[in-house]
């Protein structure tokens, strides 16, 4: 804004250099009313004083070098050493201590700047004529919320690119390069260009958007900084942080142009992709140049050696990949499975599920696993030691739930077994005559 607004009286001349001073008097106007918060009173009095302590002063030229000189001061104060004194006068006439309190980011000063340029302009021309000035309270950033909008019935709103807005504006006159305009009931025409102009709400309510100086649906379109207007799918796009595919889909930027269906784009602005398909490189890599593999722990595998297990380790038997939830690697290379579930045969026998006694493998259907950790058959049958006997017949034998050899003893149906002279005999039908 600063050298591009023109303020336009009836005679339409351009503002005269007779303001200068009364200029720099509504800095201070303007920055006790604005930024009351942010300086000293002591500052703002550096700056009405400003034009009569320096007799060459020019506005223009000190607004065009009170931002670099900020920026100066902010950086060698933060030096270790050979800091320089409050009290110390710059060369644009104000003390290093008022500029310390200035933002120290360009773009937070340049609003600043540009802000005070419109109300030095409208207030100059205010206080000349005896119109008393408004000292900036009518200038903000953003818009207007619903409710005061339905309020301005008569009056225009003139948003401008940087943020602020001019209420109370009556707009006179929308040309090729300039917007023309009133404030209330002054009789000063302020001109700006459209190219500085983002909006205008009309007293009727009606919207006009201006990108660049030529007007533009905000809703379908978006105006990027390099003054040209993006729509993808009639809708606004950003292209420095989106990309439109296919005229229609609104994609994250990368550097280069993308296919979502063939390509991933990272936030490091590189594209990932794997024989045609999408990859993310944090959580997963191409492998063979032809397969999307996750990552094992956040790296890389072959997974012709090693299998990635859900512990975050891999997992390999004798160069090849295998499943420790599913199978066991021996000490030959060998991997075994019974039902799902990884077993070791030297210590396990498998018949739908394990089997194993004192730690080695035996088969249920043939033995029987003692306590005693050993396994017992009879003629491949499985037999309990404890309640029955192996006999050379192939049979087993108990008696009251003991064992007993049919051939030294006879069973009873009391449950009791009989010998004499180690030969089995019944009690009820014989007596045993020991000789």
């Amino acid at each position: 804004m600063i050298g591009e607004l023109k303020l336009k009286v009836e005679t339409g001349s351009l503002l005269d250099k007779k303001y200068a001073k009364t200029l720099v008097i509504v800095v201070g106007l303007a920055f006790s009313t604005v930024y009351a918060s942010s300086l000293s009173k002591s500052c703002i009095e550096e700056f009405i004083k400003l034009p009569e302590m320096k007799a060459d002063f020019d506005m223009v030229t000190f607004m065009k070098d009170l931002p670099p000189e900020v920026i100066k001061i902010k950086a060698q104060s933060k030096l270790p050493f050979g800091k320089p004194a409050d009290s110390k006068m710059t060369d644009i006439g104000i003390t290093v201590g008022c500029l310390k309190q200035f933002p120290e980011s360009v773009g937070e000063i340049t609003p600043m700047l540009k802000d005070l340029s419109v109300e030095m302009a409208k207030n100059a021309v205010a206080g000349e004529s005896g119109v008393a000035g408004n000292s900036g309270a009518d200038v903000k950033s953003g818009f207007q919320s619903s409710s005061e909008k339905r309020v301005v019935k008569t009056t225009d709103v003139v948003y401008l690119r940087n943020g602020q807005e001019v209420k109370d504006a009556v707009v006179i006159r929308i040309g090729v390069d300039e917007v023309e305009y009133k404030v209330g009931t002054r009789a000063a025409v302020y001109a700006v260009k459209k190219t500085d102009i983002s909006a205008i709400l009309h007293s009727d309510g009606a919207k006009e958007f201006f990108c660049n100086g030529t007007s533009y649906n905000f809703e379908t379109h978006f105006c990027h900084t390099d003054a040209q207007t993006y729509s993808c799918g009639n809708k606004p796009y950003n292209p420095a942080t989106q990309s439109c595919h296919n005229n229609n889909q609104i994609l994250n930027e990368c550097r280069n142009a993308y296919n979502p269906l063939t390509h991933f784009c990272h936030a490091d602005g590189q594209t990932y992709s794997c024989s045609n398909k999408p990859y993310n490189p944090v959580t997963q890599f191409c492998y063979n140049n032809n397969q999307v593999l996750n990552k094992c722990n956040g790296k890389d595998y072959n997974p012709a050696t090693y299998f990635c297990h859900t512990d975050g380790k891999t997992y390999s038997c004798d160069g090849k990949p295998y499943n420790p939830a599913t199978h066991f690697c021996d000490i030959y290379g060998r991997t075994f499975s019974c039902g799902g579930k990884p077993y070791n045969p030297a210590t396990h026998l498998c018949k739908g599920q394990t089997y194993s006694c004192g730690n080695k493998p035996y088969n249920p259907k043939t033995h029987f696993c003692h306590t005693d950790g050993q396994i017992y058959s009879c003629d491949d049958e499985p037999y309990n030691p404890a309640t029955h006997f192996c006999h050379k017949d192939g049979k087993t034998y108990s008696c009251g739930n003991k064992p007993y050899n049919p051939a030294t003893h006879f069973c009873h149906k009391d449950g009791k077994t009989y010998s004499c002279g180690n030969k089995p005999y019944n009690p009820t039908t014989h007596a045993c005559q020991k000789q």
